[in-house]
Order: structure tokens, then C-alpha cells, then sequence
């Protein structure tokens, strides 16, 4: 999809009003979210990363409990560009049909993960992201219209840090500027996509995003519902003082990877091809 395309009368009242102040948040994390909200998109994340989001307004999260390959840990380690994530990989154009290498993420390269573990680990994070869907109840699969990729971010704070957007239900049957995706996967291609048709009405679509840290090695389902603070995350820059820009972000509802850092590159994963993962750059 378009990257698309990002909320004292008396003074014996205090102690009554403080009580329940406190009571009606979860988290003292809470304050600090809802003012940065429509702030710097990093320290939103930071401060996902940082509290316990076990209420509605922020996330679903779970932790990883595959350890994060040494490999990666050593990138962590220092200032994580698109040359590093190359030493890691090989060539693999000649391995990926055309129509996929197209489909993932619009780059004409495909390269291979040298190290097993390393391909093992980030598939392993698909899977898990159509595990917490199941719990909640989210139809999400692993499918050419659905969930196939996720954007490589280097979150360049203090402590700087790996993330990867997911973006799930990628192509809804509905709307104006997927439907002619979700036609080709399910009709024109079927033999070779193996889409699926859904719409984007559906709570499913509403829960589309997953963020992963590297540094937390949890795996996050983001709200993106206009009450939450993650809302201004699905808006490019400028769009949200734009009506009809507003409006379409707000049908896209994908949070901007390029808002979060510097951009390194996406995983691309179609094992209903039988292709492993692999990164373009």
C-alpha cells in the first residue's frame, strides 16, 4: 500500500480529585504519551517501549522469546546503516520470480540473509504477529493482500535502536488505490499470489500495525484509534492539517515508518511461495 499515509473549587476536592486521577490510568507512562501524542513520533515509541502497555489505549504486546541472533546484537551496538545490514546478506535476485520481487517492496533487489538464524529470527516474527492476531481475535494471515513485509527503521535516539513496522491487511478489496492489488492477487494471479479478499471496515484493519524492538524484543500491535497516542503515527508529514490528505491516511491506516528514523530497507516474506525471507534495500 501507499505509504500513507499518520489526540479547583475547594481545596478539600484535592485529595478526592488526585484519587481518582490516579486510579483512571493504568500507567504513569500515560501523561507522558499523551502529551508527546502528536510530538516527536520517536519519543512516542520510546515511551511505548519504556512503560507496561497492558491497557486498550495502547497495545497488545508480547515479548520474543527466540533470543535475538548475536549478529544483530552486534549491530546494536553502534549506529545501524543500510552498509551493515548488507554484510549481512547475499544476493538472491536470481532466486525470486519476478511478480514476487515486484509485489514485496517495489525494489528491483533481493538479498538473502547468509546466516540461518538470522533468516530464522525475523521470519519467526511473522509468525508470531498472526499469534497475537489469533488471540485477539484479529484475521490476519501470512498472504500476498495481508501481512508480507516490514520496514527496517534505526530509531536514532539516545539509545539508539532496531525497529521493524509491520503493516498488516495491506490490501483491502475497497478501497480506490488497493483494490486493483487485492484483484490481481486473488484473480489474476491466483495460482502464483494466492491473495485474499477483505475489507477495510473491520477491527482487523484497525489493528494493522506491529512494531518490533530490537532492544526490548517485543513485538507490539499498535491502536491507532483517534483517542490513543499512536494516532498521529499514521499521518506523513504535513498531511494532518490537510483535509483530503487527512482523509486518506485515515483509510490508509499505516503507521509512517519514515517518521520513526532512518530507513534501512524491508523484509519480504511469501512462504506460500516457498521463498525464504529476504531483505531489499
Amino acid at each position: 500500500m501507499i505509504v500513507y499515509l499518520c489526540r479547583q473549587k475547594r481545596k478539600f476536592f484535592t485529595p478526592l480529585f488526585i484519587l481518582f486521577f490516579n486510579f483512571s490510568f493504568p500507567h504513569e507512562k500515560a501523561l507522558a504519551l499523551e502529551k508527546s501524542r502528536l510530538k516527536d513520533p520517536q519519543k512516542i515509541l520510546l515511551e511505548l517501549f519504556k512503560g507496561k502497555p497492558i491497557h486498550r489505549r495502547f497495545s497488545n504486546f508480547i515479548k520474543i522469546k527466540k533470543q535475538v541472533p548475536f549478529q544483530l546484537q552486534k549491530l546494536a551496538k553502534g549506529m545501524i546503516t543500510k552498509d551493515a545490514f548488507k554484510n549481512l546478506t547475499k544476493n538472491y535476485n536470481d532466486q525470486v520470480p519476478e511478480i514476487i520481487l515486484n509485489w514485496g517492496s517495489g525494489s528491483p533487489k533481493a538479498r538473502f540473509f547468509k546466516n540461518q538464524e538470522v533468516t530464522d529470527f525475523f521470519s519467526n516474527l511473522f509468525y508470531k504477529i498472526i499469534d497475537i492476531s489469533k488471540h485477539n481475535q484479529l484475521s490476519i494471515s501470512l498472504n500476498t493482500t495481508d501481512l508480507f513485509h516490514g520496514h527496517l527503521v534505526y530509531l536514532n535516539q539516545k539509545r539508539g535502536d532496531l525497529i521493524i513496522v509491520f503493516h498488516a491487511q495491506e490490501y483491502p478489496h475497497e478501497l480506490p488505490f488497493t483494490r486493483s492489488k487485492s484483484i490481481e492477487a486473488v484473480v489474476t494471479y491466483k495460482s502464483i499470489l494466492k491473495g485474499k479478499k477483505f475489507g477495510y471496515k473491520t477491527v482487523s484493519f484497525k489493528r494493522r500495525n506491529f512494531i518490533w524492538s530490537l532492544k526490548e524484543n517485543k513485538l507490539f500491535n499498535l491502536n491507532t484509534d483517534d483517542k490513543g497516542p499512536f494516532f498521529s503515527l499514521i499521518f506523513p508529514k504535513g498531511w494532518i492539517e490537510n483535509k483530503e490528505l487527512k482523509r486518506l491516511a485515515l483509510l490508509g491506516n499505516s503507521v509512517q515508518d519514515n517518521l520513526l528514523g532512518n530507513g534501512l530497507g524491508s523484509l519480504n516474506f511469501f512462504p506460500d511461495q516457498k521463498i525464504p525471507l529476504y531483505w531489499s534495500p
